[in-house]
């Protein structure tokens, strides 16, 4: 289903249309979890728009703007439109409290790792904005160094940086949109409440333990 969801996201992007009713597919309790990542996601958009406003009021100021460190993924080439954006992302993750430095990330994550896809299904790289894995590995390393190990988000954001970096050594054509419609049509067939069913059984069951689980 996740997969279904994310297809269908990239495709949107590409040839905009109706989107999964995601308010019919999901149940009460994961619906509550997705609604409480947007809000970061839509927390870390307006951070970043902010980033921007400071990335030109310093500029002004000064004859350099600042200097930021970030991390590549992939190599690509870099210019000031580029520099711009990784600045915002950075004023982002400053902007809140280092306990909440990598969720934030996390739910960047959530965003730019579709985009990721809809990068990948271009003819070229994009030439106004660095590349989604770029950007999510430059906001891990500012944020997993406020974070301790066992904190949420620390495994997600790695393995998007994984598979991010995956689909920029592969063709285009393995991402084709004629490709992904075929998979958001066939998908959007299936019947998913016996999966919803299934999945908030076991999550009772994990809840209640092995003993309560065996009474």
């Amino acid at each position: 289903m996740t997969q279904y969801f994310n297809a269908s996201a990239v495709l949107h992007f590409k040839e905009p249309a109706t989107l999964p009713n995601t308010a019919r597919l999901l149940d009460a309790a994961t619906a509550h979890r997705v609604d409480v990542v947007l809000e970061a996601v839509l927390l870390f958009v307006l951070l970043h728009e902010l980033g921007h406003v400071d990335f030109h009021r310093r500029a002004q100021a000064q004859p350099q703007a600042p200097h930021i460190v970030w991390e590549f993924a992939v190599a690509e080439q870099m210019n000031s439109r580029k520099r711009e954006e990784f600045y915002a992302d950075a004023y982002a993750i400053k902007a809140v409290p280092e306990a909440f430095a990598l969720a934030l990330a996390h739910a960047a994550t959530f965003f730019l790792h579709l985009h990721n896809y809809v990068d990948a299904t271009a003819a070229r790289a994009p030439n106004s904005h660095p590349l989604c894995v770029n950007r999510i590995a430059a906001l891990y390393a500012f944020a997993a160094g406020t974070a301790t190990d066992g904190a949420v988000g620390h495994e997600a954001i790695a393995r998007a940086v994984d598979a991010g970096r995956s689909v920029w050594m592969q063709s285009n054509r393995h991402f084709s949109v004629q490709a992904l419609r075929r998979y958001v049509e066939t998908l959007s067939a299936v019947d998913w409440s016996p999966v919803q069913q299934a999945l908030q059984l076991l999550a009772s069951q994990a809840l209640q333990g092995p003993a309560d689980a065996g009474a």
